[in-house]
């Protein structure tokens, strides 16, 4: 009898591995929502000191590694996208299960939600992530009408065919992503969309009622920090699609903190204040680009500090995954100010980066192109602009010169590394031609045909950086 109970418990013990396993597989591992909260899980209990709650403009605007560099702050943006009140309310509650934050920030550009329930793939991408708990249950139930709550319970009932969609980052953890391994919840938005002019709030007075969901739940957010004595600060960060609409609900929020004693700041209003470009620093019509949120992120970052007790944790052993996270964040922002230089000579003191490796090959013969000649000489390439490749690893040169170079001769050189597989090939094609090729993981990057081509690796992202080419007779300009 005991030795069967024991297999049974074996058994079973084993059968939950398995299952185990089998989630953490197929499970969705969307990074806006469902990430953010399996890296919060791995946060140590009590050491996030700021805990930002909200939307994508709180996930994208919101910059922790400014916050840090410049602040000290142990700060964690914990939300997903189109995120509701009700979602947020939620999020609090399970944050709170963990961490006791010295500051809440509210970014409350969602109080402009005025229906019952999100999307579905939102809900799934907002609340899967969460622990089983009562608070999960009741995260859902109010998040779907009750007629659809066996779609959504359990939650494997969504994923458990998804077996056509993995990849290899579904079986690695942290999906095999450098980004991933300190993250804290801040995605940098790069992309840039001009805007020539944004309405402007400032002397706005009018009010608009709130949904009555959507207040309901803002207030019950702003009574649970202060039940657990948190001090709270709602923050509307600047967007450019701002409305008369949206602004005339803000009013109202204004009021409704007021009730509470809580501060509100409009960050709109304050726009210019902030050095806000709207030519320049913003990614699309609700969110800052990298250079937006910088600018958002300091000037927001000194307000609270100088407001509130926040502490500074720069130096403290206990919180160097901040610092690690703010470096990779800055670490990501130089590689696409590099990918946006177009002029040769202005690149060469960025590439020549310790943390680049950089994979330069010559096509045809530039040997009577000043420009080029000058790029080459100017990255160590001074074999008249002869055609090869050559493999440059800035960390080691000039001490031991480039990794790697091919001459002239039809060649193929490996170089592995546990993350990638570059490949460099120098051989002759169908027509004749002499072609010097790099591939990394079987993509080929080749921007020309005749001229150079540099692929920029960078070994703390773990991934390509840029890829341009220099053409003959295009004076310094680069082609991407």
């Amino acid at each position: 009898m005991k030795k069967s109970m024991i297999r049974i418990v074996c058994f079973l013990l084993i059968l939950f591995i398995i299952l185990q396993c089998v989630n953490h597989i197929f499970r969705f591992k969307y990074s806006d929502g469902i990430y953010t909260m399996t890296k919060f899980y791995e946060l140590e209990d009590n050491t996030v000191d700021v805990l930002i709650l909200g939307s994508s403009r709180a996930f994208e605007n919101f910059n922790t590694g400014t916050l840090w560099d410049e602040y000290g702050m142990a700060s964690y943006t914990y939300g997903s996208s189109l995120q509701p009140m009700w979602s947020t309310y939620y999020y609090l509650r399970e944050a709170l299960k963990t961490q006791e934050p010295e500051l809440i920030v509210l970014e409350a550009g969602r109080l402009v939600t005025n229906y019952e329930y999100e999307g579905d793939e939102k809900i799934i991408s907002g609340l899967y992530g969460m622990r089983w708990s009562l608070d999960k249950l009741k995260a859902i139930a109010v998040s779907v009408p009750t007629d659809r709550l066996g779609e959504f319970i359990p939650t494997n009932v969504r994923y458990h065919t998804r077996y056509t969609e993995l990849s290899k980052a579904d079986f690695y953890r942290d999906q095999g992503n450098p980004f991933y391994r300190d993250w804290k919840g801040f995605l940098c938005n790069m992309e840039t969309m001009p805007f020539d002019s944004v309405w402007e709030s400032s002397c706005f007075e009018e009010r608009m009622p709130l949904y009555e969901k959507t207040e309901k739940y803002y207030r019950k957010t702003i009574e649970l920090a202060q039940l657990r004595n948190i001090p709270i600060v709602v923050v509307i960060s600047p967007y450019a699609s701002i409305s008369e609409e949206h602004e005339a609900l803000f009013n109202t929020g204004a009021d409704i903190a007021a009730e509470y004693g809580v501060e509100f700041i409009e960050c709109n209003r304050l726009a210019d204040e902030m050095g806000i470009d709207y030519t320049s620093d913003v990614a699309d019509p609700s969110h800052l680009n990298y250079r937006g949120n910088r600018k958002f992120s300091r000037y927001i970052g000194g307000l609270l500090k100088s407001r509130y007790s926040i502490s500074d944790r720069r130096g403290d052993p206990r919180y160097d995954s901040w610092q690690r996270s703010a470096d990779f964040t800055a670490r990501m922002i130089r590689d696409q100010e590099l990918s946006e230089i177009g002029d040769s000579r202005l690149i060469t003191e960025k590439l020549l980066d310790d943390d680049y490796l950089l994979f330069i090959s010559v096509n045809g013969d530039c040997t009577a192109d000043k420009p080029i000649e000058e790029f080459l000489a100017a990255l160590g390439v001074h074999e008249e602009a002869a055609e090869g490749i050559w493999c440059r690893d800035n960390e080691a040169y000039p001490q031991t010169g480039f990794l790697w170079q091919s001459g002239a001769i039809y060649t193929s050189h490996y170089i592995s590394i546990p993350s990638h597989d570059f490949r460099c090939e120098r051989y002759q094609d169908e027509d004749g031609n002499d072609v010097s090729m790099v591939t990394v993981d079987r993509k080929e990057y080749r921007n020309t045909g005749t001229g150079v081509n540099v692929m920029v690796y960078d070994k703390v992202t773990e991934s390509v950086a840029d890829s341009f080419a220099l053409r003959p007779g295009n004076e310094y300009g680069i082609s991407r």
